[in-house]
């Protein structure tokens, strides 16, 4: 049974809702990685064991980790879309190379299960119809490239090694952060909420038609969760973790505008930039859906609604 788990990247915007969510359960042993010292604000910081504060690109580090024997390893650690655009060096320094490394040391230490969370940008273009994790990969950019690599090296170690070597393909994570963090607000559903709540009005900076698949933090959590229990019942090493139902930017900010007025009863208006009014296309989006039917099949179920994410949102603005 799984009950010592290690966070890494455990004071980004997800690693903190996952310390949150697994530091509730009294069942698991938590144990948080991260380079900087959290902030005495962290409320869950009291429900977990222990906090390490070191980066996971120092042997010294590892080196005592080796020494904890843990169940499972989450990994959480990369750069961003955004931060990806660097040079390789840096970008292979921080995307690819400390999943290496973790894997070459940690899987030779009785090690049960390693958790890798990628990205479905790994598939790129995605044309109509379901995407499951058979679809063919042509990333589009450095971040679903470093993630693709990584994933070939998570598969690699699940091959030769006696750890479960897992990796997460995440669409889109969206809701409230456990911790301060800025770049969280730049993810489309967190910024159509921010902007409503505080701007009183929506703003586009795309022409709307992109769809996009929107899960919200506490199923991701939710999902790892599942692995962690049935670890033992399922082949498969990669899914796809998503809600299965793609949104154009254009419907989500309806969504969003109708929350807003059901909650405030205020109306508030939706704008396009006018870079993306200048950009609009002409022609519709494919329509796609991600499929996780994979992850489905081992227990997995949503739990959150958008629209019950969408309220959280509304929620923390109300109480920050």
């Amino acid at each position: 049974m799984i009950k010592k788990i290690l966070i890494i990247g455990a004071f980004g915007y997800i690693g903190a809702r996952m310390c949150s969510f697994f530091g509730s359960k009294k069942e698991y042993f938590v144990t948080a990685l991260g380079r900087a010292e959290p902030s005495s604000e962290c409320k869950w910081l009291n429900e977990i064991d222990e906090v390490i504060i070191g980066d996971i690109r120092d042997n010294l580090i590892i080196d005592k980790l080796l020494l904890k024997n843990f169940d499972v390893v989450i990994n959480l650690v990369s750069l961003n879309q955004k931060g990806s655009e660097t040079s390789p060096i840096n970008l292979s320094d921080i995307n690819i190379m400390p999943t290496w490394n973790l894997l070459e040391r940690l899987s030779k230490n009785n090690l049960k299960m390693f958790i890798y969370f990628s990205t479905t940008h790994v598939y790129g273009n995605l044309k109509s119809g379901l995407i499951d994790e058979s679809y063919n990969q042509y990333p589009l950019n450095n971040y679903g490239l470093t993630h693709q690599i990584s994933e070939k090296v998570v598969d690699y170690y699940n091959s030769i090694s006696k750890t479960k070597c897992i990796s997460l393909r995440l669409s889109n994570g969206y809701g409230s952060p456990k911790i301060l963090n800025e770049s969280c607000w730049s993810l489309v559903l967190n910024n159509m909420c921010k902007s409503a709540y505080q701007q009183k009005k929506i703003i586009i900076t795309s022409d709307g038609t992109p769809m996009c698949d929107f899960i919200h933090m506490d199923d991701i959590c939710s999902a790892v969760e599942v692995l962690l229990i049935n670890y033992k019942s399922f082949d498969h090493n990669v899914f796809n973790l998503c809600s299965m139902k793609s949104l154009s930017i254009s419907d989500v900010a309806i969504l969003v505008q109708n929350f807003y007025y059901k909650r405030y009863r205020k109306k508030i208006p939706i704008q396009y930039s006018m870079k993306s009014i200048r950009n609009r296309k002409i022609e519709k989006v494919t329509d796609y859906n991600i499929d996780n039917t994979r992850l489905k099949g081992i227990g997995f179920e949503l739990s959150i609604s958008i629209e019950d994410g969408i309220n959280e949102l509304f929620k923390y603005f109300e109480n920050v």
